[in-house]
């Protein structure tokens, strides 16, 4: 909605902290999650909306922090994501039937909280950054760190060519970021 654009300055307080608060909700399971346990979907699935729920009902965070909590494992609707806007967007779609998204991706908080998108730009970007972080990460018990390459190259055969689960322009960004580095 509106193409790539200069980020507003303004935005970079609210946004950074989403980025930073974005796994709150793992604080109850933090052994879970990190530790060697049979997975359990209902608490991956769980540590997004409990963090959206303590961030936007609990605290003065920003809107826009609680969203990027809340939206960053939400795939573009891909049947793996999760998060509070799908069952958001349902609820609305039974209310409204004639609901569409008419954009990709939006910066804008009242075009995201008015489902005329299917994603948050700051989330969008946060999904990459995380799924990156967590197949890179040499502290992660559960599995063995991936060369940064390999892991661009997982992600991008995983996550764009075998399901559209990331964004693909804002891939590339952050693959050349990545690769210069």
């Amino acid at each position: 909605m509106g193409g790539l654009r200069e980020i507003p300055t303004d935005m970079f307080f609210k946004w950074s902290v989403g980025f930073f608060i974005h796994d709150i909700g793992k604080a109850a399971d933090i052994e879970y999650h990190e530790g060697e346990d049979s997975y359990n979907r209902n608490k991956v699935v769980d540590h997004v909306k409990v963090g959206y729920s303590s961030i936007t009902e609990k605290t003065n965070y920003p809107k826009e922090a609680g969203l990027i909590v809340g939206y960053h494992h939400e795939y573009y609707g891909d049947p793996d994501g999760y998060g509070p806007y799908r069952d958001d967007l349902q609820e609305y779609k039974s209310q409204i039937a004639n609901v569409q998204q008419d954009f990709c991706i939006t910066y804008e908080l009242e075009s995201i909280l008015a489902f005329k998108a299917l994603a948050y730009f700051p989330a969008k970007v946060l999904e990459i950054i995380d799924v990156y972080d967590s197949l890179t990460d040499p502290r992660r018990v559960y599995r063995k760190a991936m060369a940064s390459e390999e892991a661009l190259d997982m992600m991008y055969k995983e996550f764009i060519i075998k399901r559209r689960k990331i964004d693909p322009i804002l891939f590339d960004i952050f693959a050349g970021f990545v690769r210069e580095k």
